[in-house]
């Protein structure tokens, strides 16, 4: 299935969402968030599917929240579509992976803290630049960033927009490993094998629960219904991970979008993007002149 703006495809268990404007550098804008939203709220209900991975068509995973007036939908309220975009990432039980492709700003960046796997290119830089832009965090950020990251390099790339590498990212643990750009395929077909090895693995387990406690009806029954369908497994893992902070994070995601609103009518951000807009107007007469990528 696809869009102008997406692409989704399911395999054996695993539904791959592509974020597929590459021109524009993968940019999101309101109605592509709820597009995700819905498509994450879909793919939690629907028992086909077991993990689904995030990434992005082109050199870029994500450039972020899609600034261009011109490109949105007036009739959308983009703090809702947000904040329930968020709440989909808070609320999916099942795996989460970001395959990272290229580099990612803003919004891209913050919702990989929510993921429960990030696999990112070694030409991927990631940054957050909410003061550059007069906004303020988003994605959780202020909450998981510091438990990720540590309290002092959080404040560094949410305070003073400090891009971080890919190899720093694997060194603070905001990202599970690193793949050159030439290993995404091989990197697809490991989650692709983790997939399956899982799924003989509980085949097996089946097989020696089902002859050892055939005397033992009522143990059987537990054995069967909690431990033996892998994707089930998986989703009670990350429910006990997640189950003691999930509240926190949908309060951290309403009140960081009540900030960002109250952010976003303030004459600071006003003045910070059209000073960013006629730098980008400005850049983008260059590229179609001299080229420049």
């Amino acid at each position: 299935m696809s869009n102008e703006s997406l692409k989704t495809s399911l395999e054996n268990g695993i539904l791959t969402l592509t974020m597929n404007l590459p021109s524009n550098k993968n940019a999101i804008n309101p109605e592509q968030m709820q597009k995700i939203t819905n498509i994450l709220n879909e793919a939690a209900n629907n028992e086909a599917v077991d993990f689904v991975i995030l990434t992005g068509s082109g050199h870029f995973y994500s450039s972020g929240f899609d600034i261009n007036p011109t490109k949105n939908n007036e009739n959308l309220d983009p703090i809702k579509i947000g904040r329930e975009f968020i709440a989909s990432f808070i609320d999916f039980p099942k795996l989460l992976i970001a395959l990272v492709n290229g580099p990612a700003v803003g919004i891209a960046v913050t919702t990989l803290g929510l993921c429960d796997l990030v696999f990112c290119s070694t030409e991927s830089y990631f940054w957050v630049p909410f003061t550059l832009r007069g906004l303020s965090a988003e994605g959780c950020s202020s909450y998981i960033f510091p438990r990720i990251i540590g309290y002092m390099r959080a404040n560094e790339v949410l305070q003073f927009g400090r891009k971080f590498t890919a190899s720093e990212a694997k060194e603070w643990g905001f990202v599970s490993d690193t793949f050159k750009p030439e290993e995404l395929s091989s990197v697809l077909i490991k989650i692709r094998e983790m997939r399956d090895s899982l799924s003989k693995k509980t085949r097996i387990a089946n097989l020696i629960f089902d002859k050892t406690l055939y005397s033992n009806n009522v143990l059987q029954y537990v054995v069967k219904t909690d431990l033996i369908e892998w994707p089930t497994s998986i989703e009670i893992n990350k429910k006990l991970m997640r189950m003691w902070n999930k509240k926190i994070l949908h309060e951290v995601n309403t009140v960081e979008w009540e900030y960002l609103e109250n952010r976003l009518i303030s004459q600071d951000f006003q003045e910070r993007m059209l000073t960013f807009l006629k730098n980008k107007e400005r850049q983008t007469k260059l590229w179609w002149k001299y080229g420049i990528q």
